[in-house]
């Protein structure tokens, strides 16, 4: 099959927040959601293996956030749940937060 670059729907990406923190640049195209993600919530785990399947919606990046270690994230986007997902801009702003999305359908219905 085709490398995903040459494919014109590409699969949108899935990675940690170090991974994008070192890169932002690369993802500057796609819509960016951030996933707080604990190893313990079973929605999370479902919702991780589903990613990492299946690959984010084409044109999203979903960075995962350890949710009981970015305490300072949570603060800034006044997460107080683990799997809560929240769409941000280029500056970094909240556009959208969510919740009960477990695979990339339904992270893209989120979005729309």
């Amino acid at each position: 099959s085709e490398p995903a670059e040459s494919a014109p729907m590409a699969k949108g990406a899935y990675v940690t927040y170090d991974q994008y923190s070192s890169s932002m640049a690369t993802y500057d195209a796609s819509m960016v959601v951030l996933f707080f993600h604990a190893a313990w919530c079973p929605d999370c785990r479902k919702t991780d293996m589903n990613l990492t399947a299946s690959g984010a919606p084409a044109g999203v990046t979903v960075v995962k956030v350890d949710y009981d270690g970015a305490t300072d994230l949570k603060a800034r986007y006044g997460i107080t749940k683990q799997h809560t997902f929240v769409l941000i801009d280029k500056d970094g702003m909240a556009k959208k937060t969510f919740t009960g999305t477990f695979d990339a359908a339904s992270i893209k219905d989120a979005l729309s």
